[in-house]
């Protein structure tokens, strides 16, 4: 029997993925349509797949590749296959060889997003997530989702002036108004699987509230939670929540049980 490439392997077959969310498929039998951008420092003849979204109103734009199989590129333009918007070869300068791309207050339309791979060998299983949210500053919704700036050295904030975005399972307090901020965190693909805490307790920079937890595995999805802590063991009313995960992407948020303030995770 014939076997044929996935739908989105042409342009007139691009997925729509205004909605936002987690996205997996194959790029193994997608044929080599696309070549990406020279900036990309990417090679030519993978095989590539589209998407397309439409906005109606300024929004932030996040898009990663983090979980997939293979070494990919990522481009976005405001025609199909092009890259005139973006591209995004290897994250975090080839550590990574996955993708991740951001447009911060897009206008009004239709764009494109494809996925490719880094060469002619380069294709397999994908996963894309795309998050699309009203704009507004980093860290506050999904679509503007931020890197720790270092992991290991932990990150200091404040949440107040943030707006209220999202809720996790642990939260039993009588009203949900507190202001939220929202990080990513990336697994390498090979990489053996771990438990990863976080904890809002510490002496150096002590936190000024009390603070909620919760890890996703799909930043916008409520049913993706992977973990949610209010009162960590012994640091009350501080939050630790751990969690083993394996490779690709999970989103930590920074909520409260009650109120605002500065803070300081650990990790």
């Amino acid at each position: 029997a014939p076997i044929y490439p996935p739908a989105n392997d042409r342009c007139d077959g691009a997925i729509d993925v205004t909605r936002g969310g987690r996205f997996t498929g194959s790029t193994a039998l997608a044929t080599d349509n696309s070549n990406p951008p020279s900036a990309c420092g990417a090679s030519n003849n993978g095989r590539d797949v589209y998407f397309s979204f439409t906005i109606t109103s300024p929004s932030d734009v996040f898009i990663s590749s983090f979980g997939s199989s293979f070494d990919t590129v990522l481009y976005l333009g405001s025609e199909c296959g092009g890259g005139g918007l973006g591209c995004s070869n290897n994250y975090m300068a080839s550590v990574i060889p996955q993708s991740m791309l951001r447009m911060g207050n897009a206008a009004s339309g239709t764009y494109f997003i494809t996925l490719d791979g880094n060469g002619a060998s380069a294709s397999g299983d994908y996963v894309l997530d795309v998050y699309i949210t009203p704009t507004d500053s980093a860290s506050d919704k999904c679509g503007h989702a931020v890197a720790f700036d270092d992991l290991l050295a932990g990150e200091t904030g404040a949440t107040c002036g943030y707006d209220d975005d999202a809720d996790g399972s642990c939260h039993v307090a009588p009203t949900n108004v507190d202001p939220d901020r929202v990080y990513f965190f990336v697994i390498p693909n090979g990489a053996p699987a771990r438990t990863v805490t976080f904890s809002t307790c510490n002496v150096e920079t002590p936190t000024t509230f009390d603070t909620l937890l919760y890890l996703r595995d799909v930043c916008t999805d409520a049913a993706s939670e992977i973990a949610c802590n209010d009162d960590g063991p012994s640091c009350f009313p501080q939050a630790v929540v751990s969690a083993a995960l394996g490779p690709g992407d999970d989103y930590l948020f920074m909520d409260a049980y009650d109120g605002c303030g500065s803070y300081r995770i650990t990790v």
